[in-house]
């Protein structure tokens, strides 16, 4: 410690012994307005301790944090935070909300993870050790004490995990082979984490803390986490020390950023509804008909209606694509939910549910409507279209893995006008890419790998992001006659897709 908090430490335990809490506590806030010295840490730790002894709770857990936010190791602070035995010394922000001792955690894990993957034992261990965690476990052999959701949705866990009123939820398996990815989307507890032997990135808004080694440090820098990562020396705490060892670390790391929410976050009570929904039984779901004009290989819009009825039947859901051009009996699609394109004239199947599948502006092409009914569901394409939609995203993935670099010669720059406008500003050595050139999707990969830059038109197309792929230089001829470069093309990845369309099937299923 500096000599001037050493002075101010003397100062306030005379106030202190001669029963002036009041003007020990004025000792420490005056020093630490004017001392910028590292050692803050100390004086707000025993700025808390006075606090607790004026029965002044609040104003104790807010020096506890800033004590923990100069010093986030400091093992005395944090011993005061997950040690609810000492006297009233339980700065606990989930209190607040659920009322709880202590924190309550909840482990999401599949059972082939619980022999094999040490952190699943560690849950397992933790779990055991107080009442406060709960493990949650889906797949066959479940071990006793293992609360068993396999029979469960994504959404009933997620209610479920409401009604268990979790302060805390950690997802083991993240995007591992069996993982549910779909529980922690709909973020059923205050705050949500993910914990993996190999960090990386979740990918979902809805995960706020990546648990990690204290050792970890991110192998490629360009890999950007956007959840907050929480680093915890899992190496020094033996299996038997886990109560007294590592649970209180992972406590207090919990503890604080629990101290750090929004009071909204921390009141995620279960309502009626989750606790009816969990009840329910699983129903198969209803079937979904796309609307689709007869396929065509050269339209990436038509592309995936039809890859999209692929993704609803591996997703367990029957799935069928019906063209506006053939007569159907209306009557068979009375109970279904119809998806239409923006361009499908009107509800030509007569359905009552209906998902308006909105795959360019509405209008621009010159047919179907710019408005639609107001009952129908509005899902977009890509954020670029979500204004013209209620809010959903659905970009199924229309482009095959044979799009990639190859290493031939590039001898032949290539241009396509599309749904563009030809304003001849494109080289004349262009070779054009229309509706019959080239004669299919394989051929069109062979023909951007041998394209040393691609023109186009129409900054709409699928195009676009393919001749990237292939390694071209891409060039967009805007309607202005400008020619602007284009670097790169935001698509989703398997991991995201996975998740619009989990989302999808929830929102349309209760139609």
């Amino acid at each position: 410690m500096s000599k001037s908090l050493l002075e101010v430490v003397a100062v306030a335990e005379a106030f202190e012994n001669g029963g002036n809490v009041a003007s020990a506590i004025a000792a420490y806030r005056n020093w630490l307005a004017s001392n910028e010295s590292e050692n803050r840490f100390a004086a707000y730790f025993n700025l808390a301790v006075l606090y607790f002894k004026a029965e002044c709770t609040g104003l104790a857990q807010a020096a506890l944090r800033s004590c923990l936010r100069y010093h986030p190791g400091f093992e005395q602070a944090l011993k005061i935070c997950i040690e609810p035995s000492m006297d009233q010394r339980r700065p606990m922000a989930a209190r607040t909300a659920y009322g709880h001792e202590r924190i309550r955690v909840g482990w999401l894990a599949h059972a082939s993870m619980f022999q094999s993957v040490p952190f699943v034992q560690l849950a397992i261990e933790i779990t055991a050790s107080t009442n406060e965690h709960t493990l949650l476990g889906w797949g066959s052999n479940i071990p006793a004490g293992i609360s068993d959701v396999s029979h469960m949705t994504d959404e009933a866990v997620a209610c479920k995990i409401r009604t268990l009123e979790l302060d805390v939820l950690i997802d083991l398996m993240a995007w591992n082979t069996h993982g549910r990815p779909g529980i922690v989307a709909y973020h059923p507890a205050p705050l949500v984490a993910s914990w993996t032997v190999n960090p990386q990135p979740f990918g979902l808004q809805a995960v706020d803390l990546l648990i990690v080694d204290a050792t970890f440090r991110n192998p490629i820098p360009e890999i950007e986490f956007n959840e907050k990562v929480l680093h915890l020396d899992t190496t020094k705490h033996q299996a038997e020390n886990i109560e007294a060892g590592l649970l209180p670390a992972l406590e207090a790391l919990l503890l604080r950023e629990l101290n750090q929410l929004p009071a909204r976050l921390l009141c995620l009570k279960p309502s009626k509804a989750d606790l009816d929904y969990i009840k329910e039984p699983l129903q198969r779901g209803r079937r979904y008909v796309i609307v689709a004009p007869p396929y065509q290989h050269i339209s990436a819009g038509i592309r995936v209606l039809y890859d999209l009825q692929k993704w609803l039947i591996l997703a367990g859901f029957d799935a069928i694509v019906c063209t506006w051009f053939s007569g159907y009996p209306i009557e068979s699609f009375v109970d279904d939910i119809v998806i239409y394109p923006e361009v499908a004239p009107g509800n030509i199947l007569k359905t009552k549910r209906i998902v308006r599948y909105i795959l360019n502006v509405p209008g621009k092409l010159g047919y179907g409507e710019k408005t639609y009914a107001q009952h129908e569901l509005l899902v977009a394409y890509n954020n670029e279209l979500a204004p013209f939609a209620d809010g959903f995203v659905l970009q199924v993935p229309s482009t095959e893995p044979f799009f990639y670099p190859g290493d031939g010669p590039r001898d032949k720059d290539a241009m396509y006008v599309g749904k563009g406008r030809n304003l001849g500003l494109h080289p004349t050595s262009c070779v054009e890419i229309t509706k019959n050139f080239p004669a299919n999707r394989m051929q069109v990969a062979d023909f951007l790998r041998s394209v040393d830059t691609f023109y186009t038109y129409d900054d709409f197309t699928i195009l676009l992001h393919e001749a990237i792929l292939c390694g071209c230089k891409v060039m967009l001829i805007n309607p202005l006659g400008q020619t602007i470069p284009i670097l790169s093309s935001r698509m989703p990845s398997s991991n995201e897709f996975r998740m619009q369309l989990h989302n999808f099937i929830n929102i349309t299923q209760k139609l």
